[in-house]
């Protein structure tokens, strides 16, 4: 074989990306009720003020507009803005604080707008990312 008919193996990151993006879901539990999008459709807010978040919680320690779910880097994330920070839950890993970062998700967890995890709490909010 010729140099001519030398053949480079290589990725289309455009091609790539859009397909992830149609498979990506986020399902969110909330006090009963469910929400379910696709990646391409977020970000979904969540906080006090009901004009402005998909799902409002009545919580003192959450902020108007608290946190996200977000699309980063092709990757569904939390994005947290308030002041008090959101604590995430990822499987059976202890919780985390997150103020004013992002924290990429995979998996099954538990959120919870300004105060720690508690797994017996009916404010809780429960997530799901399926690829």
């Amino acid at each position: 074989m010729s140099q001519q008919d030398t053949y480079k193996t290589q990725l289309n990151p455009e091609m790539t990306e859009s397909s992830e993006l149609d498979n990506m879901k986020l399902d969110v539990y909330y006090r009963g009720t469910s929400f379910s999008t696709k990646a391409s459709s977020l970000p979904f807010h969540i906080g006090r003020d009901p004009k402005t978040c998909h799902l409002t919680v009545e919580n003192k320690t959450a902020s108007r507009n608290h946190c996200s779910f977000i699309l980063k880097n092709n990757q569904i994330g939390l994005e947290d803005k308030s002041t008090n920070g959101t604590s995430l839950k990822l499987g059976q890993a202890n919780s985390v604080l997150i103020c004013q970062d992002f924290m990429p998700l995979s998996g099954q967890g538990y959120i919870k707008a300004g105060e720690d995890i508690d797994l017996n709490d009916p404010d809780i909010i429960i997530f799901k990312v399926t690829r």
